[in-house]
This record gives C-alpha cells, structure tokens and sequence, in this order.
C-alpha cells in the first residue's frame, strides 16, 4: 500500500515536469502532515479576468464578480482597475467605490486591486482606491520599454517609491513577472528593493513569453513569491522564442506543471504558509506573444507591450464566449478543487500507514 500511495503522488507531481527540472518529493509522513495542513490553511480567490469579455460587453458587472466568488465558497476577488470598462473601479466614484468595498465586507471576501504599471500616475491612483476601499493587498507589473537594464532600474526606482506608499498606507505589494522578465531578474530587482511590503506574484504561465522553463522560473523566484495566478497554457513556438496560448487549466492541452507548481507553492515556508493567496485566473484562448528568444544578448531591448486580451476566438461567436466563460471560470475551481482533495487524501494515507508502522 505504502508504494501504491507514494507512486500515485510521485505520478501526480511529475506531469509535464522535465526529469532534468526536479525530482519528485520523497512522499513522507512528514511531508504528508506538513501538506495536509497547508491545504486545509488555503485561501482561494476568483479573478475577475476570468470573466473578462462578460465585464467588457457589460453582460456582468463587477459587483456580480463579487457574488462569483461568495456562491462558490472563495475568499476573495483579484480585480484590475480596468476591468468592467466604465463601470470599472478606476471610473467610478469614491462613493462607488465604497459601496463595492462594503459589499465585499459583507460577503467575507478579501478584495486585491491591480494595475498594469508601476509608474507614478497609475501607483499614486491605485493607492488612493486602495485607501477608499480599505484594500490593503495589490499587484503591479512594469510595461517599460528599453534595453533590459534601464528597464530593470526604472522598476527598481518605482518599487522604490512603491514601498513608501506601502509603508504609509499599510498595504503589501506584489509585483507580477510578466512575461517580459525572468525570474531572476524579478528576484535580482527585488532583493535591491529589500522590502517587506514587496513581494513576488508567481504566474502559472508568464515565464513561458521570457524564454525560461517552468520549473527553472518557479525556483528561481520562489523565495518571494507570496500570491499566484493559476491557469492553463499551451506553449507557442515561434523559431527561437516562444509565446503562449490560453488553454483550460487541467485540460490534456495544458503544458504546464500544475500540479507540482501546487504542491511546491502550498510547502513554501517553514512554519507557516508563504503564500497568502491562490487566484484563479482561467485564461482561455488568452493570446500572448514571445518577448525575450534563445539567441538575445546580454542586454536585450524590451519592447513596449499593451494591456492583456483575449480575443474571440476563430470559430466562436462572441455570444457563445460571453455563455463559456462562467463554465469555463467554475471548471477551473473544480479542477483545482480536485486537486487539493487528492492530495488530501494521498496524505491522510501517508499518515495512516506512519501510525501502523
């Protein structure tokens, strides 16, 4: 039974992971009581990006995202300033604002606000929603464009000047690797800016558009990762560099190593979790084109990138899209779901077997 139970678990976090990434865990009692006890401290959150073509056609508002995340059982809601169009948090009114802030007090669920920029501007009207709302959680990533080392000091100064809102307004930050930087030139950045109000975001799929290998990105910045976005992608090769594709998370399509990214994720921090939050952010048929190639130089010029879409796919009516997107937003909680419960019960088996040793 006890090699049953180890080969099951060693089989569930080695899909998609290279031999030459990482060996699996040894499956121990210890492990299994140290996983169990993450799993049952875990907090989920919906993302409004899930529904994003729902927010932009005004088919949902965001206030119903709220609503999403309490009718499935999740803690919280991770919500771009820009998503709901003029219906957004960054159009409305203060009063608006509160009102939504309110809601999500009154249905126990955490709000995350984030943006697609650290500059000033943006930092300085991110912070004063914050402060509206009382949101004390938020994410941010660069959109710079220049070669890799000007680009690196320009968020380095940002996080900078960051750091002191954080530190006035007691909120924690975390910075999202997104796509045009590696991960160890996020945690080479973050180590500069040494703050305990900055952290790492921690993309199930960004690494991909830098030229990196999953595993190789997720260990690179692990040490201060402390949120994630979870989804599925199919890697895009485009002769030298590679881009990827939005596919359901789970799904035969889905390149990446889900499950061991879960597992490590859910073990980081001795003696509790380092990561605070799991958001879901199901991107299907989301199109992401390559930034960094095989061959750049040293210091290769980082082209200016546009905010994320997902187009209508070939094939699909927009009035189907708009149908799938809460089914494919509610398969991706159930396939998360799925996995958290068998590596529960892999670990209640772990253990059970240590007691009749």
């Amino acid at each position: 039974m006890s090699d049953l139970v180890s080969s099951y678990f060693e089989k569930s976090v080695s899909r998609n992971v290279l031999p030459t990434d990482a060996k699996p865990p040894e499956f121990t009692a210890d492990l299994a009581k140290k996983l169990l006890d993450r799993i049952r401290k875990i907090k989920i959150h919906a993302h409004a990006y899930s529904l994003l073509t729902n927010l932009t056609h005004y088919k949902w508002k965001i206030e119903d995202m709220l609503y999403f995340a309490y009718h499935n059982e999740l803690n919280g809601l991770n919500i771009h300033l820009a998503d709901g169009e003029s219906g957004s948090l960054g159009n409305i009114s203060d009063d608006e604002r509160k009102k939504f802030a309110e809601l999500a007090k009154k249905l126990d669920l955490e709000i995350v606000l984030e943006v697609s920029s650290t500059d000033k501007a943006t930092v300085d009207k991110l912070f004063h929603i914050a402060n509206v709302m009382d949101v004390h959680n938020l994410r941010v990533y660069g959109r710079y464009e220049g070669p890799l080392d000007v680009v690196m000091d320009k968020i380095t100064d940002d996080l900078h000047y960051i750091t002191s809102l954080a530190e006035k307004h007691d909120c924690y930050v975390d910075f999202e690797q997104h796509e045009e930087l590696k991960s160890q030139e996020i945690a080479t950045i973050l180590k500069k800016v040494n703050s305990k109000r900055i952290h790492a975001l921690f993309d199930f799929g960004n690494m991909i558009n830098a030229y990196e290998a999953p595993m190789e990105a997720f260990f690179n910045l692990a040490p201060f990762i402390r949120t994630v976005h979870m989804k599925g992608v199919k890697v895009v090769d485009y002769g030298g560099s590679t881009g990827h594709y939005g596919v359901l998370q789970g799904s035969d399509q889905d390149e990446m190593p889900s499950e061991r990214f879960i597992y490590e994720l859910l073990m980081l921090g001795d003696d509790k979790p380092q990561v605070k939050t799991y958001c879901l952010e199901q991107e299907n048929h989301y199109v992401a084109p390559p930034f960094r190639s095989k061959d750049e130089g040293k210091n290769p010029f980082i082209q200016f990138r546009d905010m994320s879409e997902t187009p209508v796919p070939e094939g699909m009516t927009l009035e189907k899209m708009l149908a799938l997107e809460p089914v494919w937003a509610y398969n991706q909680l159930k396939y998360f779901r799925k996995v958290l419960n068998k590596f529960e019960v892999l670990c209640e088996l772990k253990i059970m077997e240590g007691t009749h040793e």
